[in-house]
């Protein structure tokens, strides 16, 4: 098929595309090219030509002899083709490698197994070599995408970017943002976006080590893809083959495989890829992840991770519990994944400055990290390392803002020891064991009874629901979201422990601001659907933090008056939205029914202690349901 394809391209002219100066320096042969010419009746020295690296000749006779591997290499001699994948004699030609010189130390697949599928340039003199066209005296070459690494070699993947190894390639053909390991809910993964970026289109890979193919047992390559929408037109996410770690050079083939689909808001579910056989590849290869998005209104994030090849004989990294003053001495440099750090929280790092860390709960604690020493009662920072909380089930669970009780308390963290404020830390924690001292405050289960309304009152809170959906409270450590649901008996009334709690405070004429149990505000802007929340009202004219509430027949119509978006049920994604038309299920209003109570009884001497509904500590608490505990006593109120 080649053969006919070259010579009907010569039939119409087109094999005359090199006929400016062939096989010169600056416009070197295609191994094509070269077979295509034929062997000359006398030798034609300083001939370049360009292909890969695909193999070796063992013995006299090329088609007998042609090798297509590294395996028990002949160091004089190589096979060249215009395809990495090429394992056809016929469309190869055979090179000479002169004893004693450079070019043969440099190249020869015996004592350089890694060059096996890499591209390079090569002059020497175009004669008969083994009876077919060839290349012989080679005298000098120069590598395509860069010298193939010895030491970058593999024979395996299993990667779940708890940090980007570094034997993986980050490579930018356009824009200004490139992979980045991250983490959520214990799951480690890879992700890249043009989000933030200044400078689309994008086109970002992460690209493997050098894999070499033919010592891999099992050739299957697989991976688990997850996605998050948010309008994106143009994001795409695809995987290669690549000839070089460099994308811009690399002879590329793009994989077939199943990837994840965009929801129309949040990240959907992880998506196996399926088994992509790559047995037909050669010699030295990389896998490559590209995401590519032209200038759009909104992008896209991909997330990539559990990426193995021929992972059976992976052998698992031995995990030790560190401690505090084992880290620090590792220095900051250091990354080791999957291991385990035990000591005491001692405080956070307020703001972006490590020096600058609290030692207890005071001021703006922050969600996000916490400081560890091997003491309770640590206060010399030098002494102590960051440790970065990943958001959901381990940020939840330990951060002081929302867990104050877990100050003193020891700990035992799985992750990535790594760089972390500029020092030695500990990130991406995956798993914890949290051990005795303080006392958590658990909420009480009881119930707070809600009453469906037909008017609304400032100052009063209530549930808003239908079809048997509560809406909950965003989650803590969220600034912006759909609203979950929680189930409930509806119907006149109908009680639950879950936050569904909203209080209406007076905005304006016939306006209000909608505040949850956290005293957090609800507000829009933009085009989203969604809401964003924040600790108190902005002035900012373009943040909708006042709504309107108007009883209809079907139902309340709680609209924001900057965007005009109405609050609705969507039953397709069981959560709460707010929608420039009315496509779906409008609520209803349900106040809470407990009672109001000014103070709390004085029961005992000890001094009242008050917590929203997640537990968190309340000073001053203002309008709202509170768990009040007074000595043994806990009960739920709701104070005005």
């Amino acid at each position: 098929m080649k053969k006919t394809l070259l010579a009907l391209c010569a039939v119409l002219g087109l094999g005359s595309a090199y006929a400016q100066d062939p096989g010169s320096k600056e416009n070197p042969l295609t191994v094509d090219a070269f077979i295509e010419l034929g062997t000359p009746e006398a030798a034609i020295p300083d001939t370049y030509v360009k292909g890969y690296i695909v193999g070796f000749v063992d013995g006299a006779n090329i088609s007998e002899g042609a090798h297509f591997s590294n395996e028990k290499a002949s160091a004089s001699n190589l096979l060249l083709a215009s395809s990495s994948k090429e394992d056809d004699a016929a469309y190869c030609i055979p090179v000479q490698l002169v004893s004693k010189s450079d070019v043969r130390a440099a190249l020869n697949l015996l004592d350089n197994p890694q060059n096996l599928g890499h591209e390079v340039i090569l002059c020497g003199s175009r004669q008969a070599y083994f009876n077919v066209p060839g290349l012989k005296s080679t005298s000098s070459y120069e590598w395509v995408g860069g010298t193939p690494s010895a030491g970058s070699v593999v024979t395996e993947l299993n990667e779940q970017f708890a940090a980007i190894p570094d034997t993986w390639t980050l490579a930018k053909l356009s824009g200004d943002k490139d992979f980045y390991a991250t983490a959520y809910s214990g799951t480690t993964y890879a992700a890249a976006t043009g989000y933030k970026g200044t400078q689309p289109p994008y086109d970002e890979w992460l690209i493997s080590p050098a894999i070499d193919i033919e010592k891999c047992a099992d050739k299957n390559l697989t991976f688990k893809t997850q996605v998050n929408g948010y309008g994106s037109t143009t994001s795409v996410f695809e995987t290669y083959v690549l000839t070089s770690n460099d994308p811009a050079t690399a002879e590329k083939t793009k994989l077939n495989a199943e990837y994840a689909t965009a929801p129309e808001s949040g990240y959907s579910s992880w998506v196996e890829s399926g088994k992509i056989d790559l047995s037909s590849y050669k010699g030295n290869i990389y896998v490559g992840f590209r995401y590519y998005a032209t200038e759009d209104a909104n992008y896209a994030t991909w997330c990539v991770t559990d990426v193995k090849l021929n992972a059976s004989s992976t052998v698992d990294p031995v995990v030790k519990t560190y401690t505090v003053a084992e880290i620090i001495a590792l220095g900051a440099d250091v990354k080791e994944a999957g291991q385990k750090v035990k000591g005491y929280i001692v405080g956070y790092v307020p703001g972006q400055v490590y020096k600058d860390a609290v030692f207890g709960v005071t001021g703006e604690v922050s969600k996000t990290n916490l400081v560890l020493a091997d003491a309770a009662n640590e206060t010399d920072i030098n002494k102590c390392i960051p440790v970065q909380l990943p958001s959901g089930d381990v940020r939840n669970a330990l951060n002081l803002n929302e867990n104050p009780e877990n100050l003193g308390k020891e700990v035992t963290l799985t992750g990535n020891i790594e760089k972390y404020f500029g020092v030695p830390g500990f990130k991406s924690v995956s798993a914890y064991e949290l051990g005795e001292g303080g006392t958590p405050v658990t909420p009480p289960a009881d119930e707070t009874v809600y009453k469906k309304v037909s008017s609304i009152e400032a100052g009063k809170t209530y549930a808003i629901a239908t079809s048997g959906k509560a809406s909950l409270n965003l989650e803590a450590n969220k600034t912006y979201g759909y609203l979950q649901v929680s189930d409930v008996a509806e119907g006149d009334s109908f009680s639950t422990s879950a936050a569904v709690e909203f209080t209406f405070e007076t905005a304006g004429t016939d306006t209000y601001y909608i505040k949850d149990a956290s005293s957090r505000y609800y507000y829009q802007k933009g085009n989203y659907n969604s809401f964003n929340v924040a600790d108190a009202v902005s002035d900012n004219p373009e943040e909708g933090f006042a709504w309107t509430v108007e009883f209809t027949a079907e139902g309340v119509k709680i609209t924001n008056v900057l965007v005009g978006k109405t609050i609705q049920y969507d039953e397709n994604f069981n959560s709460y939205g707010s929608y420039p038309e009315i496509t779906h299920a409008l609520p209803a209003l349900y106040e809470a029914a407990s009672s109001a109570v000014e103070s709390v009884e004085e029961t005992s001497d000890a001094p009242a202690e008050y917590f929203n509904l997640q537990g968190v500590r309340v000073a001053n608490p203002e309008q709202g349901i509170y768990i009040v505990r007074k000595g043994n006593s806990v009960k739920k109120v709701m104070v005005k």
